[in-house]
């Protein structure tokens, strides 16, 4: 009979500490920040004005407000978020550019905005090529396992130069060590700030323009409920005037 009340006691002691704990949620990712974000606040903050990714950051902030979460996104590196998405667990990631190689590896869940990928050059040096078979003995800096990657290899660009981050490759284009330096177009300005480098420094090849759509993506072993979740919160805040505050504020 002791044995059967300790059995009834420890049972109900896990229970009680389960419904204690916090709720688990999918780790929200981000990437990519670097000149997006208020460096003199301990929180992630969009810094107003910065382009897109500020504004998919307080999107996705929104989000989780809408979702009544109290858990904030973690900031790392592309590479790190996609082995993270990859690794069949739950998982979401802000701001994926989407591109033929992705497709089939994630949830393309919501839409963030529209943007186009431009292969910038150097205004001491302009470039007379217009089409991708006149560009392929072009030196191409590109960041690691990003779109822009993706889209020179795919154009048969064949001298591509991997970097750790667009600022480091806009430096590489405005000191003549690359040719080409493909960033997208909303990107462009926090990018220069980032590298030190004013508007003068770079300017739109000739080379054809990319469009492209960035999006809120969740790994595969996401379950259905959670995305519903988001995908619910999302068509309360694009309802609502706070979303167009948020682009006024942070993508005017």
């Amino acid at each position: 009979m002791m044995r059967r009340w300790c059995a009834v006691l420890l049972s109900l002691a896990s229970v009680q500490a389960q419904a204690q704990e916090p709720a688990r949620w999918p780790t929200v990712y981000v990437h990519s920040l670097q000149g997006v974000t208020l460096h003199d606040t301990a929180l992630l903050l969009p810094r107003p004005g910065s382009g897109p990714r500020a504004f998919s950051l307080a999107l996705a902030q929104a989000l989780l407000q809408q979702l009544g979460r109290t858990q904030g996104v973690s900031d790392v590196p592309l590479a790190r978020a996609l082995k993270a998405l990859d690794a069949r667990q739950p998982a979401w990631l802000v701001g994926l550019l989407r591109t033929p190689a992705r497709e089939l590896r994630y949830q393309w869940v919501l839409p963030l905005y529209r943007d186009t990928l431009v292969f910038y050059q150097s205004p001491l040096r302009p470039l007379a090529a217009t089409s991708w078979q006149q560009a392929r003995q072009l030196p191409v800096c590109v960041v690691y396992g990003s779109a822009p990657e993706e889209y020179a290899v795919q154009f048969g660009l064949q001298r591509v130069e991997r970097s750790s981050s667009y600022a480091l490759c806009l430096r590489m284009l405005a000191a003549g060590r690359v040719s080409l330096a493909p960033v997208v177009a909303g990107d462009l300005k926090a990018k220069l700030q980032e590298a030190g480098l004013s508007v003068a420094a770079v300017q739109p090849s000739p080379l054809p323009t990319v469009p492209l759509q960035s999006y809120l993506v969740a790994s595969h072993a996401t379950p259905p409920a959670e995305v519903q979740a988001w995908q619910q919160a999302w068509q309360r805040l694009v309802a609502s005037p706070a979303y167009r505050q948020l682009r006024q504020r942070y993508w005017p």
